[in-house]
């Protein structure tokens, strides 16, 4: 007599968690499912994703059991595990900076150090004003907020805002050269009367 009964399977419904705390994934549980079949000696086996009570990473695995009966019929079932990464990266700032200016000079070079953003995933993205690589700073005597960001791989945003720096260097700058702008017409308009009154 042949057995020509498939056997029977079913698998818990999909799973939804935040990754824990720390951690790139999350320890999920569930009851793996065993199979049925109307003959004895049937063995059931996990053939595609991650045991219960293992780290499933961030993302959706898929889960897959099959269960194969003594004269090798099979059936299997699958249920989807997905864990999100809720969990905010985190930065912190140097202490709020205060400086004379450099002797001679209308302004001081800063320095500080950079700060960097960590995450309980690697991938984060680190920033400045959309770049990096910012050690120091010209400041024209202006007290300006300067704004570090960090994103994790899973797009989560975290903002600090610390100490002074210039954001404006550039408006500043232009100010100064039509100051010393005018001050040349100045001293040019004054040459010139004084080479004029000698000729008269």
């Amino acid at each position: 007599m042949n057995d020509n009964e498939n056997p029977t399977i079913s698998c818990p419904a999909n799973i939804t968690v935040n990754s824990d705390p720390g951690v790139c994934g999350a320890t999920v549980t569930y009851t793996a499912p065993v199979g049925a079949d109307n003959c004895p000696g049937s063995v059931t086996a996990m053939t595609a994703g991650q045991a219960s009570g293992t780290i499933f990473p961030i993302g959706t695995t898929t889960v897959t059991y099959q269960v194969t009966d003594a004269s090798g019929n099979t059936a299997q079932c699958s249920f989807d595990v997905t864990v999100n990464d809720n969990e905010a990266p985190t930065i912190s700032c140097p202490a709020d900076i205060n400086v004379n200016n450099d002797l001679g000079s209308c302004g001081a070079i800063v320095t500080y150090t950079i700060p960097v953003g960590a995450d309980n995933c690697p991938g984060s993205c680190y920033s400045y004003d959309c770049w990096t690589g910012v050690w120091y700073f010209y400041s024209l005597l202006e007290l300006t907020t300067v704004t570090y960001q960090v994103t994790d791989a899973s797009g989560t945003l975290l903002l600090v805002r610390s100490m002074l720096l210039l954001l404006t260097m550039k408006h500043q700058l232009l100010h100064v050269l039509q100051i010393l702008l005018l001050i040349l017409i100045r001293d040019y308009v004054v040459l010139l009367l004084l080479t004029l009154l000698r000729l008269g």
